[in-house]
């Protein structure tokens, strides 16, 4: 993405329907007017109703989505910044995750997955053609959602879920530290993460320790996530999906 190209994802709305089919929507003017991207047609039911969780576009204008269908999950990649799309679902099999939630473009060719179940994180170096699962290496082993990944660069991130749970890599994914939060979440969990730099951060997501009394929760850190500090939010508002942190 750039300060003028961006993307945004989900699924058509069509009266009736609980989901229309997958939808990627394009700028090039830092958001003053959305097209609609092109997907190529395909046959499986996950292109014909479905909804895209996460995006995100590579300095090589290498664009990788993900999300899911009423049969199944969905990967989609371009090559040439956003404007079309392909159906890489079978190319990636098992690696993708139970249900896939969140991308990030780490490098050129560097994609990651984070999601539920099996392949709660999982690395491709090769634009998306073999896949490696590094939820062997986190201490969570796949036990928790992940729903949001941050990279600042190809070697460092961080990832948050459920739990709550924020994980970081210093070394490309080969090893995952918890970094804990302070307490007073009973439940619920981390929706999103994003980074600026290797110190400035902030993950966003919801408590629900009464089902009846959904609370927004908010955390930031100045130190790469050594400490974090819980930001106050009105509590009308029930819970935050994303957040983006700029320098």
């Amino acid at each position: 993405m750039t300060d003028r190209r961006g993307l945004a994802v989900g699924s058509l709305n069509i009266a009736g329907q609980e989901f229309g089919p997958p939808l990627i929507l394009l700028t090039t003017d830092g958001g003053e007017h959305w097209t609609s991207a092109t997907i190529t047609p395909g046959q499986r039911p996950a292109l014909q109703k479905g909804a895209l969780q996460g995006v995100c576009l590579t300095s090589a204008g290498i664009g990788f989505a993900v999300g899911f269908g009423v049969s199944g999950n969905l990967a989609l990649l371009s090559t040439d910044s956003g404007a079309t799309w392909s159906d890489i679902t079978e190319q990636i099999g098992p690696r993708l995750a139970d249900q896939p939630e969140g991308v990030a473009c780490s490098g050129p060719s560097d994609l990651w997955i984070v999601g539920d179940g099996r392949a709660s994180i999982a690395h491709s170096a090769d634009t998306g053609t073999t896949w490696t699962d590094q939820t062997s290496n986190t201490p969570i082993g796949g036990t928790e959602q992940l729903f949001g990944i941050s990279f600042i660069d190809p070697a460092t991130a961080w990832a948050a879920g459920g739990g709550p749970v924020v994980l970081h890599t210093a070394d490309g994914g080969r090893s995952w530290l918890d970094q804990p939060l302070p307490g007073g979440m009973d439940g619920g969990g981390l929706l999103a993460i994003s980074f600026a730099t290797a110190t400035v951060g902030a993950t966003v997501g919801l408590n629900e320790s009464n089902i009846l009394a959904l609370v927004a929760v908010a955390f930031a850190t100045r130190d790469g996530g050594t400490t974090w500090t819980q930001s106050s939010i009105p509590p009308e508002v029930l819970g935050l999906l994303d957040v983006s942190v700029v320098e």
